[in-house]
């Protein structure tokens, strides 16, 4: 891949995941400052997942056979811009509701086709796919940490006006891709429903949909959970950031482990690796000796999963039929795992809430329960550890 090239496809996967470090951990944190209850948060928090589950499919299967997909990429991007800009001048539900629900559909709409056109262009060198997109980890790592000192100095009405110029720029690198080729098509294959057929496909799918459920309440909840656990904004930005940090370390050395161990066996020890994750925050929310090794755990969780992902959907559909494969795919895991997680927001959001929660807690202005380190004890976080094993169950 040219030097040019290389440039172009990193600074779009830097800038739209560093909308998103942006956007995952304080979108909750900036809904309570306004205002909002917790199930008003899961609601409204939960229509990112919700869009996932609609948007890449259609935006997949518009843009399969277009010979400029990257004009549908600069559309999407435009778009998602134009969705979160509506959130400066929103407090409503209501209004809120609508500017999240068009944000959500076109940001989630263009990642499954950018990854498609990613593939194609590294062509025999797809191996090294970890490497271009370690660079959306790092615009993850430098929004997380900026935002959580950002917003403890200005404030949590300054967010959508601080986010708002991180997708602006992504559209405008997005337009840079405007005249991107598409993938040759494959011609005498069995098309995308006879590979959507293939065995191996909906065993990855079961994964992919476990997976997807086990992230419910951690995307939402975790930085408010943090926050009335004691911690600063910082010290929240630091963790989220320690987890993406070890996620980059991965994505670069993920040609030497996807070759030792190969995609199902990693598969098995992510899931296995998350499990352990998801219990010690539950048990232990207040111990950073034991949170910030914890997170390094993210690279197994996020990192490995998902290049193991792209590997095995490049072998399952090729040439021009994985955009279309890779978007339907995204649909089928999260349909499934998308409306447990909106569920499981709106359960947990309700027993945040809740007063007489185990352990203890007060709730203040904002309807949100503070489960200090004094009233959390044994049993309140073992609680809490099942308020979050239920709500993604």
């Amino acid at each position: 891949m040219p030097p040019h090239q290389y440039w172009r496809f990193a600074g779009f996967y830097l800038l739209y995941y560093a909308a998103l470090g942006a956007y995952s951990p304080y979108v909750s944190r900036w809904l309570d400052g306004i205002g909002h209850g917790s199930y008003a948060i899961g609601i409204l928090v939960g229509l990112m997942w919700a869009t996932r589950v609609a948007g890449p499919l259609g935006w997949g299967l518009l843009n399969a056979h277009s010979p400029r997909p990257g004009r549908w990429l600069f559309a999407g991007s435009l778009m998602s811009a134009l969705g979160f800009a509506l959130l400066v001048p929103a407090t409503g539900f209501f209004a809120l509701f609508f500017a999240l629900l068009v944000f959500g559909l076109f940001y989630n709409a263009v990642m499954p086709q950018f990854e498609a056109m990613t593939l194609h262009a590294l062509g025999p060198r797809q191996a090294h796919y970890g490497r271009l997109r370690a660079w959306g980890s790092i615009g993850f790592i430098l929004t997380v940490l900026v935002f959580g000192w950002a917003l403890d100095r200005w404030g949590d009405a300054r967010f959508p006006l601080l986010v708002l110029p991180l997708l602006v720029l992504m559209a405008a690198v997005a337009w840079t891709h405007r005249q991107a080729p598409a993938a040759p098509m494959v011609r005498g294959g069995p098309g995308l429903r006879g590979l959507l057929r293939q065995p191996g496909v909906r065993r990855f799918l079961l994964v992919a949909s476990l997976m997807q459920l086990g992230f419910g309440a951690y995307y939402v909840f975790f930085t408010l959970y943090m926050l009335r656990s004691g911690h600063s904004g910082l010290v929240v930005g630091s963790l989220w950031a320690v987890g993406v940090l070890a996620e980059v370390v991965v994505f670069w050395y993920m040609p030497r482990l996807m070759q030792r161990l190969g995609a199902v066996r990693l598969f098995g020890l992510c899931l296995a690796l998350t499990v352990v994750r998801w219990l010690l925050i539950a048990l232990f929310p207040t111990q950073l000796a034991v949170l910030f090794p914890v997170q390094l755990l993210h690279a197994f969780s996020f990192g490995a999963f998902h290049s193991a992902s792209m590997r095995m959907l490049a072998e399952f559909f090729p040439g021009r039929s994985l955009g279309a494969g890779q978007s339907v795919c995204t649909h089928w895991a999260r349909a499934r795992a998308g409306c447990r997680r909106i569920a499981g927001r709106r359960r947990l959001g309700c027993r945040w809430w809740t007063p007489d929660l185990p352990g203890g807690g007060r709730r203040d202005r904002a309807g949100l329960v503070h489960p200090s380190p004094r009233a959390l004890g044994p049993r309140g976080r073992i609680g809490c550890c099942k308020a979050v094993l239920s709500a993604t169950a």
